[in-house]
């Protein structure tokens, strides 16, 4: 049996587009042990789904992140 994955219509495209086109994106990242906000500015290069979940591997600019969950954005 099949698990359903997760659409994340709202944001594929965009993100695809910009891997496309070499742009940057602004994702407002939500940390909820420390119940704030954090501004990520990223160069998308990998989409993929695994486990049910949506990732960008990108670059950021302004951060050491390197893997962005689609459900943190």
């Amino acid at each position: 049996m099949l698990e359903n994955i997760p659409s994340a219509e709202n944001h594929l495209d965009t993100i695809m587009t910009a891997m496309k086109n070499n742009h940057r994106l602004r994702i407002i990242s939500h940390d909820y042990c420390e119940n704030k906000d954090s501004l990520l500015i990223v160069e998308p290069y990998l989409l993929r789904l695994w486990h049910q979940c949506w990732y960008i591997v990108a670059n950021t600019v302004n951060t050491n992140e390197r893997c962005v969950t689609q459900n943190r954005f």
